[in-house]
């Protein structure tokens, strides 16, 4: 699904040639030849702005299919502008600016996965993920370790892509997708449970929860559930 979506769909071809990369992505066999090419690049930039691109696409792809809403290259690629320059904002901005960090449930219908990777330098990468429904009920959570990157946005990069690959795996849709790196830019608290099982994926190594999150992370579910805001209620 990758290849087709990410990088043969005309329409994805389209995507990358008109972006600032002007990628010919008919030159690579699979995804995994993508990705390598821009890890090699070793440019932080570009690699941000093809993990932008790539929820972009993702983005674009929901809307269409379950909202009948199609979307043009120019609009995709306005999306990941937009999505560029709030990053660059809010990387800037003063530390003492706060967010309202309370985590939002999707819109219902719908699910929300938040995702981290967990980054120290020399050492492996854990990942960690939890897909929840707009009332907070946990669907799936999940842990893989190790993983061998050599930096903190390529560590996230593989956290969105693996993400998605179990979501696909897991029969699920509808979703958005939430982190506290670039794609979204929300502070840690409101990505606490992803946070904590990117930090303990060493101890699980790699496992998959169904409707139930470890119970070391069930505290960190309570208290966004308290918190939730009547989203889609």
């Amino acid at each position: 699904m990758e290849e087709h979506l990410f990088m043969h769909c005309p329409a994805a071809c389209q995507v990358w040639f008109a972006s600032p990369l002007s990628l010919r992505v008919d030159n690579f066999l699979t995804f995994a030849d993508f990705w390598r090419h821009i890890h090699e690049l070793h440019d932080s930039e570009v690699m941000a702005l093809v993990q932008t691109t790539i929820y972009m696409m993702w983005e674009a792809r929901n809307h269409h299919q379950f909202q009948q809403r199609p979307s043009s290259t120019e609009h995709i690629l306005q999306r990941v502008a937009s999505v560029q320059a709030e990053v660059r904002i809010g990387a800037s901005a003063p530390a003492t600016i706060e967010r309202n960090v309370a985590w939002r449930g999707p819109v219902r219908g719908t699910y929300k996965c938040n995702f981290d990777a967990s980054f120290v330098d020399g050492r492996p990468v854990g990942l960690g993920m939890v897909v929840r429904k707009h009332r907070g009920e946990v669907m799936a959570s999940a842990c893989s370790y190790p993983v061998h990157v050599t930096t903190p946005i390529l560590a996230e990069a593989m956290s969105m892509r693996w993400s998605l690959q179990l979501f696909i795996d897991l029969g699920f849709r509808r979703i958005s997708l939430e982190t506290d790196f670039s794609v979204m830019f929300v502070r840690r608290k409101s990505n606490a449970v992803a946070d904590f099982l990117a930090k303990s994926a060493e101890a699980y190594t790699n496992m998959v929860w169904v409707e139930e999150v470890p119970l070391a992370a069930a505290p960190l579910i309570d208290a966004d559930v308290m918190n939730l805001l009547p989203v889609g209620l």
